[in-house]
């Protein structure tokens, strides 16, 4: 049984006890992050490199562990790491949190990154 496994197993209780509308939100934002990712993926394997998980982390700062379990939907990412994985992923908060369905970020965030 691997870590995550365990931590799902572990969170299980947590997850039955939040309300259901924060459940369906986070599952929301798993399913977002999951499809971005996976959208990476093949790229990532043609070209030989690691795989987007990975540099997502190696990027931002915010571990793999925890990505995982964000994809999961069993927690719910900080500000500051929504904010990393969203400039990452070349997408915005509100889409990750599934408050629109356009994946384009903003335009003042595409500035900011290419700038820094």
């Amino acid at each position: 049984m691997d870590n995550v496994t365990r931590l799902a197993d572990y969170d299980a209780v947590t997850f039955k006890q939040r309300d259901k509308g924060e459940a369906e939100q986070l599952r929301e934002l798993g399913r977002r992050l999951a499809e971005l990712l996976e959208e990476r993926k093949a790229a990532a394997k043609a070209a030989g490199e690691r795989t987007p998980m990975e540099r997502i982390a190696m990027a931002t700062g915010v571990p793999v562990s925890s990505i995982k379990v964000y994809r999961l939907g069993l927690r719910e990412p900080g500000a500051l790491a929504l904010r990393a994985l969203a400039l990452e992923l070349g997408t915005s908060t509100d889409y990750l949190l599934g408050l629109t369905e356009d994946r384009a970020p903003p335009k003042a965030a595409t500035k900011k990154k290419r700038a820094g």
